[in-house]
């Protein structure tokens, strides 16, 4: 075999595997929830549930041109599911400051009809909604 048809035959395979791990991404299938975006007011804040083995991973990234991005997302931030308020047990990611932040609230529980609230992100609420 040439050396041309293994490299083919290689760069085909990285393609067809990135398909398969990629395909459902974005979409509610069971383990995942469609991304949301909130791009009103100073602060565009993009965020996508994600169940994990220990419940749940709300994956958030921020960003603003205008303001500081000063909150502790862990104290400002809760899920409402079934009138109940559930506090998020840790925050992995950018520490407060700058105009750019990405990571992940961690949930215990799973939810599958909830609101994640976000009381202040650069002075601004902000609501995302998966019924």
């Amino acid at each position: 075999m040439s050396k041309t048809f293994k490299l083919s035959a290689a760069l085909l395979i990285i393609v067809f595997t990135a398909l398969l791990v990629f395909e459902g991404v974005g979409k509610e299938t069971g383990s995942s929830f469609s991304r949301k975006i909130n791009d009103e007011g100073q602060v565009t804040v993009n965020v996508e549930p994600i169940i994990s083995d220990s419940g749940m991973e709300i994956v958030i990234f921020m960003d603003t041109h205008t303001v500081d991005l000063e909150e502790n997302l862990k104290e400002v931030s809760y899920i409402e599911s079934n009138g109940q308020r559930y506090d998020p047990v840790e925050w992995i990611g950018d520490p407060p400051g700058g105009h750019h932040r990405a990571g992940s609230l961690i949930f215990k529980n799973e939810f599958s009809d909830f609101t994640l609230h976000i009381e202040s992100i650069g002075g601004e609420s902000k609501k995302f909604n998966w019924k």
